[in-house]
């Protein structure tokens, strides 16, 4: 929308016909959009003229003026975070209400630094003073990775610090319940960042929701333990990915199409994927015939082939409550590890060359995975 105005005013628009081409309501916020998006010295005359053209009448009791950050730190500066420094902070008290040490984020902080991604310039401890004592508001989950991950005494990476002086623990609070609030990386962004049109994976062979399920349906492949999979974080896994069965991935993603296509969306998800790696790898020939005929439902002979009978055990189940293709009637609810192990059920029944008479049995999730044949 501002787009369009902006390039109506580039043609000598006038400001009647700008105001038609907006919605109710939207006439203030394209005025102030222009105003900064054009805006060169003060004393410029076409500055003067477009302010006097859109300019909007004073801001509504809504609209409060923006006010100053009320906390200020009285000390900022970097120091090395020592063994004995990450003690004393420790041992320093905290607010009530902070957050319980979470031994799982430390490990996975532990992790990041074996592989050499810990990125300790971005550390910023913070610690507040009322009255003369001392409190920390954050800082126990690196402090303990410090701790447990270098044995060695002196290694004092440099870290931000921050103080401030309060006046009492209602603004302490305040300024805890402030503090850390960077946005972090949701996995899917740092799966783009890292292997996203890369050399392994260029974007003309995989899209980007492609590459999300590949990674799903490897982890799922890869480790049968659920556990196991917990323990493997996004960048532990793209690396791996970028390194091992590159082809596979490839072919799988041939198998998969666009996103959204009706013949196909029964085949996105991490099961079907995770299944689809298993068989690439013992037979990619076979596995494109077996897959395509899955995908299209063309090509069957009778209602008996596994295949067939694949496809409409994935056309009536998912691994959430969800509406199977636009259908009426929701679909069976079952679990990832039950998709997976009816998948490679009726990928050896196909390579057997027998024929499917009833659903696929499906083992309990503590029983080994079936072997894949070849």
């Amino acid at each position: 929308m501002i787009r369009v105005v902006e390039k109506r005013l580039k043609v000598s628009a006038t400001e009647e016909q700008i105001r038609r081409a907006l919605k109710p309501g939207q006439w203030a916020q394209v005025a102030r959009h222009l105003r900064v998006r054009f805006a060169v010295p003060k004393d410029d005359e076409r500055t003067v003229a477009l302010a006097q053209k859109f300019e909007v009448g004073p801001r509504s009791p809504m609209q409060k003026e923006t006010k100053k950050c009320k906390y200020t730190p009285d000390f900022q500066g970097a120091v090395k975070m020592t063994k004995d420094f990450c003690c004393q902070l420790l041992e320093l008290p905290s607010i009530t209400g902070e957050r319980v040490l979470n031994e799982a984020w430390v490990e996975h902080l532990r992790t990041q630094a074996r592989l050499g991604l810990f990125l300790w310039g971005d550390v910023n401890l913070v610690t507040c003073e009322i009255k003369g004592v001392k409190y920390r508001l954050n800082g126990q989950h690196c402090c303990w990775m410090r701790i447990f991950e270098y044995e060695d005494e002196g290694y004092a990476p440099e870290v931000r610090t921050s103080h401030y002086v309060v006046k009492n623990i209602e603004d302490a609070r305040e300024l805890y319940a402030i503090i850390d609030q960077g946005r972090k990386r949701a996995a899917q962004q740092q799966l783009n960042a890292k292997l996203y049109d890369s050399r392994a994976f260029p974007k003309d062979l995989v899209s980007r929701q492609a590459l999300g399920r590949l990674s799903e349906g490897y982890r799922l492949w890869t480790w049968p333990d659920s556990h196991a999979r917990r323990q493997i974080n996004t960048m532990m896994l793209t690396d791996i990915m970028a390194k091992n069965h590159v082809s596979l991935s490839h072919q799988i993603a041939a198998i998969l199409g666009r996103v959204g296509t009706a013949t196909c969306r029964h085949l996105w998800r991490s099961p079907c994927v995770g299944a689809m790696y298993a068989t690439f790898e013992q037979n990619p020939i076979e596995s494109v015939k077996f897959w395509t005929a899955v995908k299209t439902g063309l090509g069957f002979k009778n209602n008996h082939e596994p295949a067939y009978r694949l496809r409409e055990y994935l056309m009536s189940h998912g691994s959430i409550p969800s509406r199977n293709l636009g259908s009426k009637d929701k679909v069976a609810v079952t679990g990832i590890e039950e998709i997976f192990r009816a998948c490679i059920y009726m990928w050896n029944a196909y390579r057997r060359g027998d024929e499917v008479r009833q659903a696929p049995r499906i083992t309990t999730p503590g029983e080994k995975r079936p072997h894949v044949h070849s």
